[in-house]
């Protein structure tokens, strides 16, 4: 495995926040065993309350995010968010997960923009009809296997838009016992709450706020439906 250096400091991300060299060189271990051939161990691409993201490369030259857990995180976190990922990808959703570990998740590099700042600056019709209709049939799909995303009400930065595609990330609230709301909590957000949505609903046929939550509310009722062809 190619390392920079394995100072405490360099290594710091692999235990955070709270320091054991062991926990980390072990985690680096880990990691070689499962392909990755280079980490960027100094700089972190995300952070939140459960993991650090950093990013690397695998033995072909591939790029891939790997999401470490944090020492102040139950060590079951992460396997259950690589278990929804998984069943997310069985359906065409979600960055590839590459491998799974107590300690980490190696997946797939997505690269672009957030959602929510793309949506602000694009202004073609056609190519906000691509990338909203692709991001709400992904929605519906998680929908249709049961799996709540749980974090798309807000979707900042849980949608990655690319060149084209759209891509929903982070699955660590992620659910199978309590009712899938990804379609309706994406479509409030899009045609209610966000602000554009006045002109996504001309782009999509809705001609105003109380004819989308009217449509968000159906769906909910049927629970699953097919999304209007123009969607």
């Amino acid at each position: 495995m190619i390392i920079d250096a394995v100072t405490g400091d360099d290594l710091k991300y692999l235990s955070f926040p709270l320091f054991n060299r062991e926990r980390a060189l072990s985690i680096l271990g880990r990691l070689s065993s499962v392909g990755m051939v280079d980490i960027e161990l100094k700089r972190i691409v995300g952070k939140g309350h459960k993991s650090v993201v950093l990013s690397g490369s695998l033995s072909g030259g591939k790029r891939v995010a790997i999401k470490v857990l944090r020492t102040d995180t139950m060590e079951d976190r992460l396997i259950r968010e690589a278990k929804f990922l998984k069943m997310a990808n069985s359906i065409g959703i979600g960055p590839r997960l590459v491998a799974m570990d107590k300690y980490f998740i190696v997946m797939e590099m997505i690269e672009g923009e957030r959602f929510t700042v793309w949506l602000k600056r694009e202004t073609k019709p056609e190519i906000i009809k691509e990338v909203v209709g692709s991001a709400l049939r992904q929605t519906w799909k998680l929908d249709s296997i049961g799996l709540d995303h749980g974090e798309l009400s807000n979707p900042d930065d849980h949608l990655i838009v690319g060149e084209a595609s759209v891509t929903i990330l982070d699955f660590e609230s992620g659910s199978v016992m309590r009712r899938p709301k990804n379609f309706t909590s994406l479509f409030q957000y899009l045609f209610v709450r966000s602000s554009r949505a006045a002109e996504l609903g001309c782009f999509f046929g809705i001609s105003s706020q109380e004819e989308a939550i009217s449509i968000a509310k159906d769906y909910r009722r049927s629970h699953i439906q097919a999304i209007p062809s123009n969607a």
